[in-house]
């Protein structure tokens, strides 16, 4: 039996291109109908090819002969106590892949944190120090289609269908680091921000990298969404340790596709730090940072540090937290100190905390 096509990962023109090419739909009424499927899926929730009524029944079944529109099963939900939800899913493919997914509830609005790989590119040697992602071996690089469905996932848990908007941000800072899987990750955004769709403008979306020099000038150009700077540390001695990709990409790379983000996308970077006690919480090295952060548009979210089993950095108090916060203020900059939802260790769904046990079965990376 052929294998059929997952709906999630196409993009409108693509959807088009394929009820041509696999349905056989009359290229004078193919806009019509792959609105009718992006509205009815994106906007109206169906669930089934069968419940798109505004189709003919012989169109229904074919739909449902080559399109999947089956999600990841998940098998488990963990509730922090601040209302923050963390499932795990099951992927549909072969190995049964595991991954997180976080949904972060406020007053005004809810943010889905997405994850683009199982495990993380940054694994092994790599890894940051601070992120029990890290201590997770690649496994593979999830495709468009299978972030898509962490996003709807959200959305029917919510209902989150008509104009209510209930799921209003998408921030990419789940597993793995996105600018290594560059493909899917700018699939995953278009298809978000497609009008006949979820439709989710670029200043709802945010990616977070820990610095890849070369792919955040090709992000700029391409999609030029938010961007997110995993920092840490505000010299390349201290980065190697904290960050050791740094190495690779030093602070000087880093800064120079920073400078051409925000010359071309005219929108501040945001610069992410995770205090670390004894590590990077020194006057001394906010004074680092701060000499980082005046070479392009920025302001800081000071992030508080997330454990998790096993883990030997200790967060840092709150006296010490405001210290280094005021010292960036006090040079000119918007400093958010900020506790991650669901960080509490029952849930460990924080950043920095999200981890399954899903291994490598081969060398081979999808």
């Amino acid at each position: 039996m052929q294998k059929k096509q997952n709906f999630y990962g196409l993009s409108f023109e693509e959807l088009k291109n394929f009820l041509i090419e696999k349905i056989g739909v009359e290229e004078s009424k193919v806009k019509m109908r792959a609105q009718q499927l992006y509205k009815g899926i994106y906007q109206k929730g169906i669930t089934s090819f069968s419940d798109l009524t505004t189709v003919t029944f012989e169109l229904r079944k074919k739909l449902d002969n080559v399109l999947s529109l089956e999600l990841p099963k998940i098998l488990k939900e963990e509730v922090a106590s601040d209302k923050t939800i963390k499932w795990l899913l099951e992927l549909n493919d072969e190995n049964k892949n595991l991954i997180e997914v976080v949904l972060i509830p406020s007053k005004s609005h809810n943010t889905i944190c997405v994850s683009v790989q199982v495990g993380c590119a940054m694994s092994k040697n790599s890894a940051c120090i601070h992120c029990a992602t890290g201590t997770q071996l690649l496994v593979k690089n999830l495709s468009a289609s299978e972030i898509v469905m962490q996003m709807m996932i959200a959305k029917r848990y919510l209902n989150d269908f008509g104009d209510q908007r209930l799921l209003s941000r998408v921030v990419l800072m789940g597993s793995g680091e996105p600018l290594t899987n560059y493909i899917e990750t700018k699939q995953f955004i278009k298809i978000l921000m497609e009008p006949e769709g979820i439709h989710m403008g670029k200043k709802s979306i945010t990616l977070s990298t820990i610095g890849v020099p070369d792919k955040i000038i090709q992000f700029t150009d391409e999609v030029g969404v938010h961007l997110a700077l995993s920092i840490h540390a505000g010299t390349n001695e201290k980065r190697n340790k904290v960050i050791p990709i740094n190495k690779k990409y030093p602070l000087e790379e880093v800064i120079k596709s920073c400078k051409y983000y925000t010359s071309v996308v005219k929108e501040k970077v945001f610069v992410e730090y995770t205090l670390m006690k004894g590590i990077n919480d020194s006057p001394e090295d906010a004074r680092e940072l701060v000499k980082v952060m005046k070479q392009f548009p920025s302001k800081l979210n000071l992030i508080f540090m997330n454990t998790w089993p096993g883990c030997k950095i200790k967060p840092v108090s709150e006296d010490k937290t405001n210290e280094f916060a005021q010292i960036v203020k006090n040079a000119g900059f918007i400093v958010t100190v900020r506790r991650s939802g669901g960080a509490d260790e029952k849930s460990l769904s924080g950043c920095g905390q999200l981890r399954t046990s899903s291994l490598p079965v081969n060398k081979k990376i999808n």
